[in-house]
């Protein structure tokens, strides 16, 4: 199921939203959700609100991790408070 969550990260990444508050994990929890598996995008939300930190309950593997880094300073770049409602 890795393999799984990091192909949806990947594609996220290549195609950003830019879109608000942990808007790429929720495009990838969607892109999961909509190759059939909506349980796996369940746990991944989890997981992703949890920073992307693996637990005893849900755990992804390294390179998931880093592509959720990756995906949350994507996030922190685009939601500066000056460019709001500009």
């Amino acid at each position: 199921m890795d393999e799984i969550v990091v192909a949806c990260q990947k594609a996220q990444l290549a195609n950003p939203a830019y879109a608000g508050v942990n808007c790429e994990s929720i495009f990838v929890r969607g892109r999961i959700r909509d190759m059939g598996y909506p349980e796996l995008s369940m746990n991944y939300w989890i997981w992703a609100c949890r920073g992307g930190r693996n637990g005893s309950d849900i755990s992804f593997c390294e390179e998931a991790v880093e592509l959720e880094k990756k995906l949350g300073a994507m996030l922190k770049s685009s939601m500066k408070l000056d460019t709001w409602g500009t």
